[in-house]
């Protein structure tokens, strides 16, 4: 769109420009000969009415000076020439017999060039004796009325033109495509927001500009802005209500969960209820961590804020797991970095990212954990995250194709809440050996100058 709206402008501009070229160069060409003919009448006019009409009378000797009194500077230029009805020529003046050409008797007025000059000629019958016409002419520069001459000349203005015209396309282009490029950018805001389950942020003040001026009922872009606004109000208060009675819901099942296994715990004779009483603890486990995310979403809890040290408190978690998931990690520290959260927080986002390494990658692999200064990285060598499950990373629910029954696709929703919360960046990117993914927490207030809190 971009392109088009700079090429109609443009197009646009060098065809005015090259319009009102030609038609400066047609009212120059002919405004001169114009002025060129005004002139040669104006002379005509005063050697009719003087006595070089009355050819009995004058000495052709004298003619000469009788033009030089009667035309003063304006002879300058000109050739006088009468001829007489077998075209022969009775007096031509000193600049005429320098010519050497043939000038017909009509029309009555003759334009003649060659490579020497451009003559202008007007054929005059002479009033006080017949068969006899007067000749004057005006001898220019060839290149006068020359429309080669006069294009070269406007080769210039024409550049200058087209650089203008180029300067005020690209001006223009930039001006009205502005507001686009601000709604492509709130779009993609606001696409992200969508894709992140996050509330849709307002529209910017530069882009409620165009809608609330007095001529936005009647301007199409300004209509956009409007219905456009109306969407995402619409879309926030949908998602509002859906996450409201989805929280409430997810409370409400908990309890009746809860009652029927306590039921099912006390009758559990022989065993014969065991696999019932795990799919109702699975359940009761994706409403809590449901629950979790929706609370870390919205109100996460900013109190318990601790300095710890990142090294140390990932070394605990890495004791805790079991023997054969202990063995399979490669912990490199590079760095004793503190950071100032909520210890369960952080526990929550490494036990995630390890979890989910050492689930998705093979039996026998290991599972490569980094911490330095800036960030905490966890590198699997597992088959990689699918395209379609990385667009949606931080949606609930959202699994890959390799993922077994018993994951609930909340784990990562947790960490990157978490994150966000805590002004982090949360990254999945494809492992620098090719093969496997790696997770890297980026720490936006670490330090190694802080007090650790006991």
């Amino acid at each position: 769109m971009r392109l088009r709206f700079f090429l109609v402008i443009l197009l646009s501009t060098l065809f005015t420009a090259a319009l009102v070229t030609f038609i400066q160069l047609s009212i120059v060409s002919s405004e001169r000969l114009r002025l060129i003919d005004a002139q040669i009448r104006e002379s005509a006019t005063i050697l009719v009415n003087s006595e070089l009409a009355d050819l009995k009378k004058i000495d052709f000797d004298e003619a000469e000076g009788l033009i030089s009194d009667e035309l003063g500077p304006s002879r300058i230029g000109k050739v006088f020439i009468i001829r007489n009805a077998q075209n022969q020529i009775v007096f031509q003046s000193n600049s005429a017999s320098v010519l050497d050409i043939d000038i017909p008797r009509s029309p009555q007025w003759i334009t003649l060039q060659n490579e020497q000059f451009f003559l202008r000629i007007l054929n005059l019958e002479l009033p006080k004796i017949p068969d006899r016409t007067l000749q004057i002419g005006y001898v220019l520069d060839p290149n006068f009325l020359s429309w080669s001459i006069l294009i070269r000349r406007g080769i210039g203005y024409s550049s200058m033109v087209v650089s203008l015209a180029i300067i005020i396309s690209i001006g223009l282009t930039l001006v009205l495509l502005s507001p686009f490029r601000r709604l492509i950018h709130y779009i993609n805001e606001v696409t992200q927001d969508l894709e992140r389950l996050n509330e849709i942020k307002t529209m910017p003040a530069t882009l409620r500009y165009f809608s609330e001026g007095p001529l936005s009922n009647k301007d199409e872009f300004s209509k956009l802005l409007k219905v456009f606004k109306t969407l995402t109000e619409r879309i926030n208060s949908n998602q509002q209500f859906f996450r409201l009675w989805s929280v409430r819901l997810a409370h409400e099942l908990k309890t009746p969960l809860t009652v029927i296994r306590t039921q099912l715990e006390s009758k559990n004779e022989g065993r014969k209820w065991d696999s019932l009483i795990y799919e109702i603890d699975s359940m009761a486990k994706i409403l809590s961590e449901f629950l979790n995310w929706s609370e870390l979403e919205h109100k996460a809890s900013t109190t318990d804020k601790r300095v710890f040290s990142v090294s140390e408190r990932t070394q605990e978690l890495i004791q805790h797991l079991p023997q054969d998931q202990r063995d399979r990690i490669r912990l490199e520290v590079q760095s004793n970095s503190k950071t100032i959260a909520n210890p369960i927080h952080f526990e929550q986002v490494v036990n995630n990212l390890i979890h989910n390494a050492l689930k998705y990658s093979p039996k026998d692999s290991s599972v490569f954990v980094q911490i330095t200064h800036r960030y905490l990285s966890v590198t699997d060598e597992g088959p990689g995250l699918p395209s379609t499950t990385q667009q949606k990373l931080g949606q609930p629910f959202n699994k890959g194709p390799n993922s077994t029954s018993t994951s609930t696709g909340l784990g990562i929703a947790i960490a990157i809440s978490i994150a966000k919360h805590y002004s982090w960046k949360l990254t999945f990117e494809k492992a620098t050996s090719q093969k496997g993914t790696q997770a890297v927490l980026h720490f936006k207030n670490t330090t190694q100058g802080l007090k650790e809190s006991s």
